[in-house]
């Protein structure tokens, strides 16, 4: 049975951190905390603003992100290939003072 989920999930594993996209378009890290092979979908957990999250991802959008995991046997033709997050340069914000020394109106 190992053999069969390794040639379906790959490096994907309980406890494996992976790259994942968020539904707002983020990627962050998470853990592996629960695989389903008849779905092929992954459980994953992280920490946020105190609490821990989850999600239910597909097997294909993991294996997008974190190609190094895949198996041998993965097609990544059809992976498009990721892109890493590259934070904007923050801007900074001027605000000219009114006549007189205070604020616009």
């Amino acid at each position: 049975m190992t053999d069969e989920v390794d040639s379906v999930m790959g490096g994907v594993k309980m406890g494996v951190n992976v790259d994942i996209k968020r539904s707002d378009g983020r990627i962050h890290s998470a853990v592996v905390s629960g695989i389903n092979v008849e779905s092929k979908s992954v459980t994953v957990e992280w920490f946020e603003k105190g609490e821990t999250k989850g999600k239910e991802i597909e097997l294909e959008q993991i294996l997008g992100l974190n190609q190094e995991l895949a198996p041998s046997s993965y097609d990544t033709a059809n992976v498009l290939p990721s892109k890493k997050y590259v934070p904007r340069p923050s801007l900074s914000v001027v605000t000219k003072a009114a006549p007189g020394g205070g604020l616009p109106k």
